[in-house]
C-alpha cells in the first residue's frame, strides 16, 4: 500500500489532498486542542462507503517510545470501502499503556476528535448518510467503535470480542489507564460522573438513539462470555422495556475456539464478515 504526501495536519474546514486510488495519505488532524493520527486509504470503486477502524491493545518494546498504531491498515486493499484508520492516542503517553479504550489523557478526551476527523472524511467523500458508514474495531477497539457509532446516528458498526465496559476487563490494564488518562479520581468516581466513558452502551439508553450492528463474541473466551457478555444482554433488555425496539437492529454471534481465546478472528474470516456488512451498507439499511 503505497503512501502520497500530504500536509501534515488538517482539521475541519480544510480540504483533504485530491485522493488517488489505491494510495494512502497519513496525516494528524486537529480539533479542540486535542491532535489524533490517521491513515485515510481511497477505493474510487467502493468510495461511496467508509469503513472505519481502531485498534486494540498493542505489544510494548521497552526500548522503544510510544508510536502511533494502525491496526489492520494492511488489509485495506481487501476491503470493499475507502478506509480510514485512527490510532487511539491514549497509546503515545508512555510505554506502559498497552491498551487505551480512547480514554486520552487528564488533560485530553478523543473522542470529539474522533468524530470530527471522522465528519471531515465522510464530507470530503461527500457521503449524504451516516448509513454509509462501518465503525469496526475488536478488544478495546470495539469499545471505540461502539462509541463513534453513538455519534453518527444511521450508522452500522461491527465488532470482535469487544469490551463494552473497560473496567471489567483485566484490573492491571484498568488500573493503569485510571492511573495515566484518569488521575486523581477512583473508578466508581467515574461511574458516576461519566458513565458513559466507562460503559459505551450508556448514552444509547439515555439518548435514545439507534443502535445498529454486530457482535461477534468467542464463548471459550471468559473474559467475554462471562465480563462483556452479560453487559450486552442487560443493555438489550433495559432497551427493549425502555424504549422503542424499531431503532434496535442487533445481533450477536457466537463462536467457540479455545485456542484463540480472546485473540480476534483469523483474518480471512474477519474480512468475509466486514464485506459482508458492507454490501448491507450499498444497498442501505
Amino acid at each position: 500500500m503505497s503512501t502520497s504526501a500530504l500536509p501534515p495536519i488538517l482539521y475541519p474546514g480544510a480540504r483533504l489532498p485530491k485522493p488517488i486510488d489505491g494510495k494512502s495519505i497519513r496525516f494528524s488532524f486537529l480539533f479542540g486542542g486535542c491532535k489524533i493520527s490517521a491513515i485515510y486509504y481511497h477505493r474510487r470503486e467502493y468510495c461511496d462507503r467508509l469503513f472505519v477502524g481502531f485498534n486494540g491493545a498493542v505489544k510494548r518494546e521497552a526500548e522503544k517510545d510510544p508510536r502511533e498504531v494502525f491496526q489492520r491498515r494492511t488489509w485495506a486493499e481487501s476491503i470493499e470501502a475507502s478506509c480510514l484508520f485512527i490510532s487511539d492516542p491514549t497509546l503515545h503517553q508512555h510505554n506502559e499503556i498497552q491498551i487505551g479504550w480512547g480514554q486520552g489523557s487528564a488533560f485530553s478526551r478523543p473522542f470529539t476528535t474522533m468524530a470530527q476527523c471522522v465528519d471531515f472524511i465522510r464530507e470530503n467523500l461527500e457521503l449524504e448518510s451516516n448509513s454509509r458508514i462501518l465503525f469496526f474495531g475488536s478488544s478495546a477497539g470495539g469499545f471505540q467503535a461502539v462509541q463513534m457509532h453513538s455519534r453518527f446516528p444511521g450508522s452500522l458498526f461491527l465488532v470482535n470480542n469487544a469490551q463494552f465496559d473497560w473496567s471489567k476487563y483485566h484490573k492491571k490494564f484498568v488500573d493503569t489507564i485510571m492511573r495515566n488518562s484518569h488521575p486523581g479520581i477512583s473508578l466508581n468516581e467515574l461511574r458516576e460522573q461519566d458513565p458513559s466513558s466507562i460503559n459505551a452502551l450508556n448514552q444509547f439508553i439515555e439518548l435514545d438513539i439507534p443502535f445498529c450492528g454486530d457482535y461477534w463474541v468467542n464463548t471459550a473466551s471468559k473474559i467475554d462470555y462471562a465480563a462483556q457478555l452479560p453487559v450486552v444482554n442487560d443493555f438489550i433488555a433495559n432497551r427493549a422495556r425502555l424504549q422503542n425496539s424499531e431503532n434496535l437492529d442487533f445481533a450477536t454471534h457466537y463462536y467457540f475456539d479455545t485456542r484463540s481465546g480472546h485473540t480476534p478472528m483469523p483474518k480471512d474470516k474477519t474480512l468475509t464478515i466486514i464485506n459482508n456488512a458492507l454490501s448491507r451498507i450499498s444497498g442501505g439499511h
